[in-house]
């Protein structure tokens, strides 16, 4: 009795470690599709960047401002 739990044990292991290495590949190509795609928005951002920093500043200000905004709503309370 004792070696078939062992046994039984063994094989459930062994389906749990299969079952952990195919998610880390798949959560692995996951974030190599996530990484490509994401290259050429930062590629964009950067040549935007420096053609028109003064833009980008004015830009990158407005969403600070917007999100100061929404923050400051969200977490001072009304008394």
């Amino acid at each position: 009795m004792g070696a078939d739990a062992a046994e039984l044990g063994a094989d459930v292991m062994a389906v749990g470690r299969t079952y952990l290495a195919t998610a880390a590949q798949f959560v692995q190509a996951e974030i190599d599709d996530l990484t490509e795609a994401l290259s050429g928005g930062s590629a964009a951002c950067d040549q935007y960047v420096h053609e028109r920093p003064w833009s980008a500043a004015a830009a990158a200000g407005a969403v600070g401002f917007v999100l100061g905004l929404v923050l400051s709503k969200a977490f001072v309370r009304r008394r």
